[in-house]
């Protein structure tokens, strides 16, 4: 849509105004507000929505806010921009609740302020905990962020708990009130480049604040993610930092990802690697290997629900010409059996040759080997071929 005000969307309701699970795309805002225009008096919830490639001619790439009891929680608002001043993702004239929510890849011209954030509210506060900020910087896009890039104030005051914040921040953003704060530049996203904002870097994992107190009242982590999944996850944890939740646990999760993103680009690595009760999570690819799991691990795709996880995370055995070897083995380095409750959930397994067997058998065991006094539990696999 277009318009002089809030392009896609303009609040002037002094009723309760909930927006969920929506999608607020390229409109375009001759003034402020290229997504969303709320103006005051007004009483808005922003809930699992995505606002991106929204463009304001003035302020509020993404959302201008007036309204003093906005709360915007678990929404991706990435890739909006203003052409004429601040505020690329937010600009925010009055006090408001941001949470658990990502910021991301937002445009500001060069020479104006607050590629994500920009902050115009007198003598109130802008309360922002859980929520990324990543690449938000001016039309440049230049490589290195300057002090007018990220969260900009020009007047009010900033309250940030547990945010991922960019590293020049730490020196020049002055928070009034926050703890736990995580500052870097580092890409913490899946594909940040495609727009997959999941979760990526362990950094966020269980960094997030079940609750903070602001203006004498109690905000919490939203117990649902962008996605619907249950936030925290693990139970009886912290939640994530961030619109979406990963099920890997901080203090016991190896990512493993063909592309080199994780903290592994091999299974075998990050089997060696994991601790007795880790969890080896392992993202979509094939993954040409053999594979030996000698410790107590649960082995596991991101499968959930979908079927294709499964046909899309595959160990391919392969062995040079003649040799044989299944493709996952309950053995040690040495081919010794070992005693292993170990867990494998959510992959498809082929292209293996079955290794030694008895006396008058050529090879067995061409997909999975288990013999000893392993006790592994295997399900939710595909076993061909």
């Amino acid at each position: 849509g277009s318009q002089k005000d809030g392009g896609g969307i303009h609040i002037t309701s002094s009723g309760k105004v909930a927006l969920n699970n929506l999608s607020v795309y390229s409109n375009l805002a001759s003034q402020d507000g290229g997504g969303i225009f709320i103006d005051q008096n007004t009483d808005v919830n922003i809930s699992n929505v995505k606002i991106y490639s929204n463009e304001s001619a003035s302020n509020g790439g993404g959302i201008l806010n007036r309204g003093s009891k906005t709360v915007v929680e678990n929404t991706l608002i990435y890739k909006n921009l203003t052409s004429g001043y601040d505020g690329g993702g937010i600009h925010a004239e009055v006090s408001m609740v941001i949470a658990n929510s990502t910021i991301a890849n937002n445009s500001i011209p060069n020479g104006r302020y607050g590629g994500a954030l920009s902050l115009s509210t007198g003598l109130d506060s802008v309360l922002v905990f859980n929520t990324v900020f990543f690449n938000n910087k001016n039309s440049n896009r230049e490589s290195d962020y300057g002090s007018t890039d990220g969260i900009y104030i020009f007047n009010g005051k900033l309250v940030s708990f547990n945010n991922y914040l960019m590293t020049e921040e730490q020196n020049d953003l002055v928070i009034t009130r926050g703890a736990n704060n995580i500052f870097s530049n580092a890409d913490p996203f899946t594909g940040s480049s495609s727009d997959n904002y999941t979760i990526s870097s362990k950094t966020l994992l269980e960094s997030g604040a079940a609750s903070v107190v602001f203006n004498g009242a109690t905000y919490n982590a939203p117990t649902k993610d962008f996605n619907g999944n249950s936030r925290p996850s693990p139970a009886n944890t912290n939640p994530d930092v961030g619109a979406f939740e990963s099920d890997v646990a901080k203090t016991t999760g190896v990512i493993v990802k063909k592309d080199g993103t994780g903290d592994f680009s091999t299974i075998q690595a990050g089997i060696n690697a994991a601790s007795e009760g880790d969890t080896v999570r392992v993202y979509p690819g094939t993954y040409e290997e053999n594979i030996s799991i000698d410790k107590n691990i649960v082995l596991a795709s991101t499968f959930v629900a979908d079927t294709a996880i499964i046909s899309n995370t595959i160990i391919k055995g392969i062995l040079p010409a003649g040799a044989n070897g299944a493709v996952v083995s309950f053995l040690d380095g040495a081919g010794t059996q070992v005693s292993s409750s170990a867990t494998i959930i959510g992959f498809s397994i082929t292209n293996g040759k079955g290794g030694p067997g008895d006396p008058g058998f050529s090879s067995r065991g061409g997909g999975i080997y288990i013999e000893g006094t392993v006790s592994p539990t295997i399900s939710y696999c595909f076993i061909r071929n």
